[in-house]
């Protein structure tokens, strides 16, 4: 059956996306602590690789991921039992579009976490599997996925048997739901904020070229722009209203 989502868009994945801060599961985005920087002439590319690890308790139902080596912290995974049901078959796969590699060991940049003892994923061949464009229609190196996803420049003619649109891209598409926020009148703080992170939970939005954040304030029960040395000092703010703590109003703000 093809599928033409990406990974964490529906209830049998579960990604990560560092460039816009989030985690995905089930086509829901939920906050991620860490972010990789995007290249100053096109935001859709990265500044610099990055290498992401990911660590799962099958048992358990938990599964950890890394940054450069920044793993999640034991008690607090990407995903856990909430997010995991039992009796699950998990595959490695990856929606990209660009240049990556698989790298299953046992020789890797960055260390497993620490906290617990993991094993390599068995069945799988030793050192990098590159899934970049020019494999494109090669079975040899992609059949051992369920899934694999490139997007970018391809032959009609020789790469693609079959073109299939799901009905999402229609509505809302992934980088869509992931929107930058403009604000306006804002003296110093107004500009473009694109989210950067998380901290207890909660999104934060940097300011693009400037010093200023958009964060939410729980215990106020509201969103405020704030200076990054000044987080006691609201320039703007507005009630936290149905993005909740994920994202901020789009109205209301003074």
């Amino acid at each position: 059956v093809g599928y033409s989502g990406g990974v964490g868009d529906d209830d049998y994945g579960w990604a990560v996306d560092g460039q816009h801060a989030l985690r995905w599961h089930g086509g829901k985005k939920l906050p991620w602590d860490r972010y990789w920087a995007v290249s100053k002439n096109d935001p859709r590319e990265l500044d610099q690789d990055v290498v992401v690890g990911v660590a799962i308790d099958i048992d358990a139902r938990q599964m950890w991921f890394a940054s450069d080596g920044a793993w999640d912290e034991a008690k607090t995974p990407s995903f856990g039992p909430e997010n995991i049901p039992r009796g699950q078959m998990l595959y490695p796969a990856v929606s990209l579009r660009g240049r990556a590699a698989f790298n299953f060991g046992p020789d890797f940049k960055h260390p497993a976490p620490k906290f617990s003892s993991f094993a390599a994923w068995p069945g799988m061949p030793d050192g990098k599997v590159r899934a970049d464009i020019p494999i494109i229609g090669d079975e040899t190196n992609v059949d051992i996925y369920k899934e694999i996803q490139i997007h970018g420049e391809v032959s009609l003619k020789k790469n693609v048997q079959r073109l299939v649109a799901n009905r999402k891209y229609l509505d809302r598409t992934k980088d869509s739901r992931s929107w930058a926020i403009i604000v306006d009148n804002a003296g110093p703080a107004e500009g473009t904020y694109g989210r950067t992170g998380a901290e207890k939970g909660c999104s934060i939005f940097s300011q693009r070229g400037g010093e200023h954040i958009m964060c939410c304030d729980t215990t106020k029960k509201i969103w405020k722009v704030v200076h990054k040395e000044q987080p006691d000092v609201i320039m703007a703010s507005a009630p936290m209203q149905d993005g909740g703590t994920m994202d901020p109003p789009r109205a209301g703000w003074e």
